[in-house]
């Protein structure tokens, strides 16, 4: 009776997992009328949209995820988001000072070269997912706020290990 139940359950599994994949290709992603490329933008393969190459300055849209009414899955462009990327070492960041004026929505896109980490400001309650290697992750906030204030890594030890940089808010 046992073996059979767990049979029925893998079955059962294996079925649900069928009708998703089905689905999921037969209709694709969303329903169409947020799936539209601006003008001047390419889709990646992983769905980010970036500008096209012939215009002066190449610039990664920032996605905001949101649901709507009927509870699907909505992505909102941000064309005016400033795009950081970040990539993190053993108790480092590429990048040390990301300089931004207060009111902008800014996008901080991170991704491990090496080790398990994050990216978390707390004065905006902004926070990436602990990532390994091979896993980018991204966080968008609005930089509400004048001054200079901390970024880091809260894995372990790694801020203070030196796992640090600053965000500048400007007038």
């Amino acid at each position: 009776m046992r073996n059979l139940l767990l049979g029925l359950a893998v079955v059962g599994c294996i079925g649900f997992c069928y009708l998703f994949a089905t689905n999921h290709w037969l209709h694709g992603h969303g329903d169409g009328h947020h799936d539209e490329v601006p003008e001047g933008y390419h889709k990646m393969e992983d769905g980010t949209l970036m500008k096209n190459a012939d215009h002066e300055e190449v610039k990664e849209l920032a996605p905001k995820a949101s649901l709507d009414m009927a509870g699907k899955s909505v992505v909102d462009i941000d064309l005016d988001a400033r795009v950081f990327t970040l990539k993190g070492v053993n108790y480092a960041y590429d990048v040390k000072e990301m300089q931004v004026k207060k009111g902008e929505t800014v996008t901080i896109n991170f991704e491990s070269t090496d080790g398990f980490h994050d990216v978390v400001i707390d004065e905006f309650g902004a926070r990436t997912k602990k990532v390994q290697p091979g896993t980018p992750t991204s966080v968008t906030f609005v930089a509400d706020k004048v001054g200079e204030f901390e970024y880091y890594c809260s894995v372990g030890s790694h801020r203070a290990s030196g796992m640090v940089g600053t965000l500048i808010v400007t007038e």
